[in-house]
């Protein structure tokens, strides 16, 4: 009875480590996730930024 006990708790003790393992994971892909799109927003805003100053950049200091 001891055998089975110790097994179950095992098990269980398992299950807990890989359920929480994989709730780590799942957040670190979303992390990377929003990295990935905060760094093409970024890349996005200095080349609208860099292109808009190559048209007119003496107006654009003196308007904004």
């Amino acid at each position: 009875m001891f055998v089975v006990l110790m097994i179950v708790v095992l098990v269980t003790a398992a299950g807990v480590f890989v359920t929480n393992s994989t709730a780590l994971e799942i957040r670190s892909a979303g992390y990377v996730r929003q990295a990935g799109q905060t760094q093409y927003l970024a890349e996005s805003g200095a080349s609208t930024a860099i292109a808009r100053m190559r048209t007119d950049c003496r107006s654009y200091f003196t308007s904004n």
